[in-house]
């Protein structure tokens, strides 16, 4: 959890709210944890339901990972590192995004089995590792992802909204060698001197990050309960604990 040195600071920057909320989310994750997932029957032909809730708990698994990577950097005072951390977390909510799109899609009779397996197939096998390129297939275009959210909060809030894309190009400004994230540890004064720091002296304006990261969480948890009430209406699935 956040030290108290940076809650006091959360706290003078007026973020207590997203503070707390950023806090509390990891019980989100336990409610939702899955320590053992058994193998379907011998005789199971239809595996969409186990290979869906395998690839489910492996992006829930990833998202609790970056949500405590932004708590650990924030603990550190690396405003880079926790911004590196919240942007992956976009990307993990836009897989799952893209995923309850197919899926849905798939029991509305908009597209065959096979369309659905191969998006699920690259969600989960998806690479570019040289090693790998012979057999593995390509893996979705993140930015495909990241338009995925963005028409699920679209449908969800009933208007065209493309905040996702937005707060993920913001993110990427940071990410990148571009001059947000080059000049973060630089300061020019009044005098024309120039000073680098190797340390993060954070401001009110650092947090701002902490907006989107909420936004895709809390996306995040919706995504995965729709997915798992989809399979629970349609497919059988595996013994777990």
């Amino acid at each position: 959890m956040l030290n108290q040195e940076i809650k006091e600071l959360l706290t003078q920057c007026g973020i207590e709210r997203e503070m707390q909320e950023l806090e509390d989310c990891f019980s989100e994750y336990s409610s939702r944890f899955i320590y053992k997932m058994y193998p379907m029957p011998e005789n199971t032909t239809n595996l969409l339901g186990r290979n869906s809730m395998h690839y489910i708990q492996m992006a829930l698994c990833r998202s609790k990972l970056l949500a405590e990577g932004v708590i650990t950097s924030l603990n550190a005072k690396n405003v880079l590192l926790a911004m590196l951390s919240a942007r992956a977390h976009l990307e993990v909510t836009g897989a799952l995004a893209f995923f309850f799109r197919k899926l849905h899609n798939y029991y509305s009779n908009v597209i065959p089995y096979e369309i659905l397996n191969k998006a699920l197939q690259r969600l989960i096998l998806g690479s570019k590792s040289f090693e790998l390129s012979g057999s593995a297939p390509a893996p979705v275009n993140v930015m495909t992802l990241i338009d995925a959210a963005d028409e699920y909060l679209g449908k969800k809030e009933k208007r065209d909204i493309k905040n996702f894309r937005e707060n993920y190009n913001y993110l990427s400004e940071y990410c990148h060698p571009d001059f947000f994230g080059i000049t973060m540890q630089s300061h020019i004064d009044n005098t024309g001197i120039t000073t680098y720091s190797f340390f993060n002296h954070l401001k009110e304006q650092d947090f701002t990050f902490l907006k989107s990261l909420l936004i895709s969480l809390s996306t995040f948890f919706f995504l995965y309960d729709s997915i798992l009430e989809l399979l629970k209406q349609n497919e059988k699935l595996p013994e777990y604990e």
